[in-house]
């Protein structure tokens, strides 16, 4: 009997990690992914991934003690030997700016957080003889490349910052991507990041930075970027001819990475000019940040085009989640194919560690394929949601005859439905396995889900999926998106048919459906489609504002207790409250 090869990938061993996950890879073929949130209910949980590994191993039905290889994509490295390791002149100079534009308290705080060295991994019982340590930006690399279906490719990897084979820190890197092997091209500085000067700019506007850039992006649709560009454009990096330079004020977004730094990053130049700015303008500030790097990169890509002459494209880094970048990205005429990783964030450096160890270990060759479904994580059958729908004596539940028409018939006449069906997805996306329902004709179902469920501000906007087949019909030059990763200009068809999924910029964020791939998801969109003459349905995630996508059937039921839905659609089940 032939020995399975086995590899489990995890984001970072340790628990320093935000959306810490894991992946389960057997034979070359990705067998189980997910996050440690779906399990602990912590958002963007970095703890160690103990339960997805117990998760992912009992789905496997494998045993610890069989698993070859742990590939992690976040090697271990320190601030400390960061700072020794950086250009001394370049050091110097950011070191004699920040000092001479921050008070006392930021610099004394900041001399702490050094001291600290603040970024290497918590050690944990883990076999280390089995840890292979992959070089962050190759993992977010091989994440999207070798799930894009490309045979060749340039990849894009742009985030705040990561680690690199040799412990020290970059912003991103440019791979070529070419039957299988991905040959690094080009590493961009921790000096010139994209990501952190996103993130900088969404600590500034009062949000969560590595959480809250959706809603600089949402807001800066309503902004006007020529107000505050000028004095934007100080604090960003620039591409100009071949390279990248740095703002002087770069050491700056080190400390608006995370609200525990905030008072330093209050205290910096650049924390007290953006925060100038929010006050003047919110929505004005982030629209010059979103001009600012759509610009850039458009000009990057450009650049990357003229040089190696590549009409596809795939992308991984949280920098990539920003639809409107690519957007810009994919109307340049050259662009053929695009594709970004369903969990482009540090999440999915689970799947690209995994299966890049994977080909480098074992004898299957390299390994591309086409991702064509993010449903990798855990499913629960009729019998464990029939007992667990049978403890609350709250409930009513039934079995419709059809039950994607009947939860069309719902989401038609009003009702918010929330639907769990088949495994977990993977990512930040809900994508009909997990997802919340409605009907998207009535911009005043936003209102009802923001209220009960979302809690969000005014400005987001909310997603639809749509059968694949029809997405011209509501978007301009739409192409298959099916893990919601694009954005697109509504037709005047889509503007009237799915108004409450349509942003102020008349863009829209969809997920399309294909009847091969989710068959019951594309029923119920295909049903009320029947009703209504209109080929989409909304969906945001089925999550109460604060807590992660839900995971079991007893995660469904409690938001259904709480009110933040009218029905619930499991399995075969339908539940409401007495």
């Amino acid at each position: 009997m032939r020995r399975h090869h086995i590899v489990l990938g995890i984001t970072g061993v340790g628990d320093r990690f935000h959306d810490n996950s894991v992946c389960l890879v057997v034979d070359g073929k990705v067998v189980f992914a997910a996050s440690e949130e779906r399990y602990t209910r912590v958002k963007h949980d970095a703890s160690f991934p103990e339960s997805a590994i117990k998760a992912a191993l009992k789905f496997g039905e494998i045993k610890f003690k069989d698993v070859d290889i742990i590939a992690t994509g976040w090697p271990r490295t320190s601030l400390v030997k960061v700072l020794l390791n950086e250009n001394k002149i370049d050091l110097f100079l950011s070191g004699i700016h920040f000092v001479q534009n921050a008070n006392l308290r930021a610099i004394l705080d900041l001399v702490r957080l050094v001291g600290q060295g603040g970024l290497k991994p918590v050690s944990n019982e883990l076999q280390k003889s089995k840890i292979v340590e992959v070089d962050h930006y190759l993992a977010h690399a091989s994440s999207a490349y070798r799930t894009s279906g490309f045979e060749k490719c340039i990849c894009v990897v742009w985030d705040g910052f990561g680690a690199k084979s040799d412990g020290l820190l970059a912003s991103g890197g440019v791979f070529e991507c070419i039957d299988g092997e991905i040959n690094e091209v080009n590493v961009h500085p921790l000096n010139v990041s994209i990501g952190l000067f996103y993130e900088a700019v969404t600590n500034a506007l009062g949000f969560t930075p590595a959480e809250g850039e959706g809603k600089t992006m949402g807001l800066a649709c309503y902004g006007n970027y020529k107000r505050f560009l000028k004095r934007m454009e100080i604090f960003a990096p620039r591409f100009q001819e071949d390279r990248w330079v740095k703002s002087k004020h770069w050491p700056d977004t080190l400390v608006g990475v995370d609200l525990a730094y905030k008072p330093i990053f209050d205290s910096t130049y650049m924390g007290r000019e953006l925060k100038r700015m929010a006050v003047e303008s919110a929505k004005d500030t982030a629209a010059a940040c979103q001009y600012i790097i759509e610009r850039e990169s458009v000009a990057y890509f450009k650049y990357l085009y003229q040089k190696y002459g590549h009409q596809n494209y795939a992308l991984a880094g949280g920098v990539f989640l920003n639809v409107k970048v690519g957007k810009k990205i994919m109307e340049l005429p050259f662009v053929k194919g695009y594709f970004v990783h369903p969990h482009a964030g540090d999440g999915g450096l689970a799947i690209g560690a995994a299966l890049e160890v994977y080909t480098k270990h074992f004898p299957n060759g390299s390994l591309v394929c086409k991702m064509e479904s993010s449903a990798l994580g855990d499913e629960f059958l009729e019998p464990a949601i029939h007992k667990e729908l049978k403890r609350y004596k709250k409930l009513i539940y039934f079995k419709p005859q059809n039950i994607a028409k009947y939860v069309a018939s719902e989401i038609a006449q009003g009702k918010v439905v929330g639907w769990f069906q088949g495994r977990a997805e993977w990512g930040p996306r809900a994508l009909g396995q997990r997802s919340v329902l409605a009907d998207p004709r009535k911009i005043e179902i936003k209102e009802r889900i923001n209220n009960y469920l979302k809690k969000r501000e005014w400005f987001m906007p909310f997603a639809a999926s749509i059968l694949d087949e029809y997405k011209t019909k509501l978007f301009e030059n739409a192409v298959s998106t099916p893990f919601m990763t694009m954005a697109f200009d509504a037709t005047p068809f889509g503007k009237k048919a799915i108004k409450a999924a349509i942003h102020i910029d008349n863009t829209g964020r969809p997920q399309t459906v294909r009847k091969e791939t989710n068959p019951l998801y594309w029923k119920v969109i295909h049903e009320f489609y029947e009703l209504t003459g209109v080929p989409a349905i909304l969906n945001t995630s089925f999550n109460r504002h604060g807590l992660p996508i839900v995971n079991s059937p007893r995660d469904a039921i409690d938001h259904l207790l709480w009110g933040a839905i009218d029905e619930l659609a499991i399995g075969s089940y339908v539940a409401k409250i007495k």
